[in-house]
């Protein structure tokens, strides 16, 4: 298969490739969320997209795959390919990208734009938390007359050069938007982001052991139900307790929090009305439902949030199947 991009593993201690369960978890779930702060940015409409990674495992190395011929991998996946990875999520991209006429003079803004973008991304913000030796926030920064590259310097004064768009992404994206990619790296374990440029030509960044505990930095505040993660798709038992019209909200108790819920794209509150509202005397709302949807705790403008946002597809109540029409599937 060949490549358009790769996150890989490398140490001694990967006997055959084979990750400890943890390690490997803690890998994909690293990769979708950095993967997801930069390809939103290109594409809103991907915030709730699943992704599932293609993996190569070898003698020495655990390597998670980004398949450089898209269409090929739509046409295998479709048939069930082992590399389930991106058939969901690429579809669902060129979907968007066919409505909004990206692909009208020969894919101006296609697929393959978007996920080199993001790699790059974030290789980017690998190769400046390494030249700051911190994730620095406000670094003292120059620009070149054109205003389209961006130079930073480190506490040394040494000057570290880049396209200026990419400035905004690695000053506002969360300080832990790597700290699950780099947990499997290890004494004498390191991890590699690559990527091809349109000339073949393969660029590496790597983090080390020693430089691992700099993008480990975690949020001031402890997480609230901390089990709900990012882009996972739910299903939670609970009460309504409130809910707002005019605010398209609702507040949703669940194991001794209050999350609130707001209905995915296309829909609004009125749609979840049977869910919402109890047919029992003395009650207002449903005392036992089921919320169906997409768990947010990175906006889309790139904050970390300690308190998880649902957006929800379904409201079911647990009491009553007969409502099974409420349920309403989203895609893409």
């Amino acid at each position: 298969m060949n490549c358009l991009a790769y996150i890989k593993y490398e140490g001694e201690d990967i006997a055959n490739g084979v990750f400890g369960a943890r390690d490997a978890a803690n890998a994909l779930s690293g990769i979708d969320k950095a993967l997801r702060y930069y390809v939103e940015k290109e594409i809103p409409e991907l915030r709730a997209v699943v992704y599932d990674f293609p993996v190569k495992i070898q003698e020495g190395s655990w390597e998670v795959l980004i398949p450089s011929n898209i269409d090929q991998l739509i046409t295998v996946l479709k048939v069930g390919g082992a590399a389930s990875f991106l058939y969901p999520y690429l579809k669902a991209m060129a979907e968007v990208a066919a409505k909004d006429g990206f692909f009208k003079t020969g894919a101006v803004k296609d697929v393959r734009q978007i996920i080199s973008w993001a790699v790059s991304g974030i290789q980017l913000l690998i190769k400046y938390v390494k030249h700051m030796g911190a994730f620095d926030k406000n670094p003292k920064v120059s620009f070149n007359h054109g205003m389209d590259v961006v130079t930073v310097f480190n506490k040394d004064g040494i000057p570290f050069s880049f396209p200026v768009k990419f400035l905004n992404f690695i000053l506002k994206c969360p300080p832990s938007l790597l700290s699950e990619m780099v947990q499997p790296i290890r004494e004498k374990r390191t991890m590699k982001v690559g990527l091809y440029n349109a000339d073949g030509e393969l660029e590496e960044t790597m983090v080390n052991n020693e430089e691992r505990d700099l993008f480990c930095e975690e949020p001031q505040e402890l997480d609230e139900l901390p089990e709900l993660v990012d882009g996972e798709h739910v299903t939670l038992q609970g009460r309504v307790v409130r809910a707002n019209e005019k605010e398209q909200s609702l507040g949703f108790q669940y194991n001794g929090h209050v999350i609130t819920c707001k209905p995915v794209k296309g829909m609004t509150i009125a749609s979840f009305k049977n869910g919402i509202i109890s047919s029992r005397r003395g009650k207002l709302y449903q005392t036992d439902v089921k919320v169906v949807g997409v768990v947010e705790r990175v906006t889309v403008d790139g904050r970390y949030k300690t308190k998880p946002r649902i957006f929800m597809s379904a409201i079911l109540p647990v009491d009553d199947v007969s409502h099974e029409a409420e349920q309403s599937e989203f895609a893409l």
